[in-house]
């Protein structure tokens, strides 16, 4: 289990460096945007790590004990948990927008360019702050069931057979520059979320259908 798991990290870690790889080629104030965005958004997600870790403390155990009700249960609480918890960040986010950029610019009255641009970036990315969240908590659940080859296929198709092509294709093909690579990391966001999404659907089907009492405890990973 360790290999995919470890894969997974590495294909996300270097799904969000990419954009940075991306955005060297723009000038100086730009680059500075991107990194204060980048900086306060993953600040915000590390708010959700302890969702994942959660998860699969909790689904493991009731995996193990093939308590079906219990894991659904928890399955549901946790994502419930983690698109209000988004919510409220993504809206406070969107609030400070405009304020947060000046905490990197401290007696700098020069970087306007800089402070306008890393506010645009910011307020993209509130738009897949929940997406963010809510892989991190399938990640953890479909981790706690035994199943974490499927899921870093998924990841992979995600973030590198379409994120990455999507960050450079709105960038530089489209014309949309800069703030194109940060719409091309929630559109990696969204089909990923959107394929572990349907691996989660798969696993509810098997374990909590008619045949519940009766389904073999081998799951595919």
């Amino acid at each position: 289990m360790g290999l995919p798991i470890g894969s997974i990290e590495l294909a996300t870690v270097g799904f969000f460096a990419s954009s940075t790889y991306l955005m060297s080629i723009e000038s100086s104030k730009v680059i500075a945007a991107h990194a204060i965005a980048y900086q306060i958004t993953e600040l915000a997600i590390i708010l959700f790590l302890g969702f994942g870790e959660g998860a699969t403390i909790l689904v493991a155990s009731a995996f193990g004990n093939r308590d079906w009700l219990k894991l659904k249960q928890i399955a549901i609480s946790i994502t419930l948990s983690c698109m209000a918890m988004s919510a409220v960040v993504s809206f406070t986010m969107a609030v400070l927008s405009s304020r947060l950029p000046s905490l990197f610019l401290i007696g700098d009255k020069g970087n306007n360019a800089t402070h306008t641009m890393a506010t645009t970036f910011i307020l993209i990315g509130c738009s897949f702050t929940m997406l963010d969240a809510l892989q991190i908590a399938w990640l953890g659940i479909l981790r706690g069931m035994q199943d974490t080859i499927r899921p870093m296929i998924l990841v992979m198709i995600g973030y590198w057979l379409i994120g990455v092509p999507a960050c450079y294709a709105l960038a530089h093909p489209l014309g949309f520059g800069p703030v194109g690579i940060w719409w091309g990391l929630a559109i990696g966001l969204a089909f990923t979320c959107l394929g572990l999404g349907w691996r989660m659907l798969q696993h509810s089907k098997l374990l909590l259908g008619p045949t519940k009492r009766s389904i073999s405890c081998r799951v595919e990973h």
